[in-house]
């Protein structure tokens, strides 16, 4: 993902701003595996949401203890990763809003202009897939 990319989105979406207030569109910017970011437009507000879940533990009933813990110790340390990243994006304005009690966390952002430099840097997610090298 890359943050010109957004601001292109962005600006196609505020091009297609049209006076019907029912008018929806969303585009997914980011599918990973744990992060999911979309843009979407309803009526005359146009809204980031990052969504992140909580790990996926790939286990088997003959998993061993050792592989268990490493598994385990790998989704905690994503799960941190990921709840410090969704923390600075409330640091940039976010609100945030759990939405499944089961770990589905969504932070806001209404766009009222242009995305800032600064909020676009904010967004690059962390890479929790390399923890799997744990």
């Amino acid at each position: 993902m890359n943050p010109k990319d957004i601001l292109k989105e962005y600006e196609r979406l505020v091009a297609a701003q049209s006076s019907s207030d029912s008018e929806f569109s969303s585009v997914v910017l980011l599918e990973q595996d744990r992060i999911r970011m979309v843009l979407t437009k309803c009526g005359g507000t146009i809204r980031l949401d990052v969504e992140i879940t909580g790990p996926s533990l790939e286990t088997t009933s003959d998993t061993s203890d050792a592989a268990m813990t490493q598994e385990c110790k790998r989704a905690i340390l994503g799960s941190i990763e990921l709840l410090e990243y969704i923390l600075t994006l409330v640091d940039n304005g976010f609100t945030l809003t759990v939405i499944d009690s089961e770990f589905l966390w969504t932070a806001s952002f209404v766009l009222i202009e242009p995305p800032s430099e600064s909020l676009l840097i904010s967004l690059q997610p962390p890479d929790v897939g390399r923890l799997s090298t744990l």
